[in-house]
């Protein structure tokens, strides 16, 4: 019930700014159709799933770096996040189940980064997505 009562709507960054500098975050705005060409790279069926206490998602991990073997231009990416280098994989949950703190890199590879790792979320669903922040 408690994670329920914190729940924030993250539809503007003026709204939200103090809460986006807490966890050094920030917003984006992606072109729709970039996100619908994304959306349709998406697996139809997962054969993985995430190894964490309550098993609730699946994933396709890309095995290259950008998009290009997608059929689609990194350049969005380069462009509105600035990022330089980054490796897609695709989740989806079975249900809406809260997940313990955790990492989502090995602490070597933090560490050689300066912790300066950051993970971006795009919602490819019409209804867009969860997302847990601790």
């Amino acid at each position: 019930l408690e994670s329920f009562s914190s729940i924030r709507i993250l539809n503007d960054t003026l709204g939200n700014r103090s809460w986006l500098r807490d966890y050094n975050g920030h917003l984006s705005d992606l072109p729709v159709d970039f996100l619908i060409k994304l959306e349709n790279c998406a697996p139809a069926t997962f054969n993985a799933r995430v190894a964490d206490f309550n098993e609730n998602l699946f994933y396709k991990m890309q095995n290259q770096c950008g998009l290009e073997h997608l059929g689609l231009s990194s350049d969005i990416l380069h462009e509105n996040l600035g990022s330089t280098q980054f490796l897609v994989s695709f989740l989806s949950t079975e249900t809406t189940t809260p997940q313990p703190p955790h990492v989502d890199f090995p602490w070597e590879f933090l560490e050689e980064h300066e912790n300066n790792v950051d993970i971006g979320f795009f919602p490819l669903t019409k209804d867009g997505m969860f997302l847990q922040v601790w």
